[in-house]
C-alpha cells in the first residue's frame, strides 16, 4: 500500500479513511450538537491553547504542547521539537532563529 493512503501511529500503521468513508461520516453528523460539545469543552479548558507541529504530508498532529494563554508560546518551541525525533540540526536552527530575530515567524522574502 502506497505511503501516502497509510497513517503510522505507536508504531502501528493504518489505512486512512477513504472519500466515501468520510462522507459517510460527515452526512450524519448533528452539526448543531457537534457544536454545542465543542463549546462546552472550550468553556471548561479557557486557561490553555494547544500548539502544534504537523506533517501536512501525512495530514497528522506530530507534537504538541499545552500553553498558559498568558505565557509566550514561543518560548515552548523548543520543547515541541523535542518531541519529533529525527530532526537533527534542523531543531538547533529554528531555535536559534526563533530566538535571535525575536519574532515567531520567518522573515519575508523580498524581490
Amino acid at each position: 500500500m502506497p505511503s501516502c493512503l497509510t497513517s503510522t501511529v505507536l508504531d502501528r500503521t493504518f489505512p486512512l479513511p477513504g472519500t466515501v468513508t468520510i462522507w459517510r461520516l460527515l452526512v450524519h453528523i448533528d452539526a448543531p450538537a457537534l457544536d454545542e460539545v465543542v463549546c462546552v469543552w472550550i468553556r471548561a479548558y479557557p486557561e490553555r491553547i494547544n500548539a502544534a507541529a504537523l506533517d501536512h504530508a501525512a495530514g497528522v498532529v506530530v507534537a504538541q504542547v499545552s500553553v498558559d494563554v498568558t505565557a509566550n508560546e514561543i518560548l515552548l518551541f523548543s520543547t515541541l521539537l523535542d518531541q519529533i525525533p529525527d530532526l537533527e540540526g534542523i531543531r538547533e536552527h529554528a531555535h536559534q532563529g526563533v530566538h535571535s530575530r525575536g519574532r515567531s515567524s520567518p522573515p519575508r522574502h523580498t524581490e
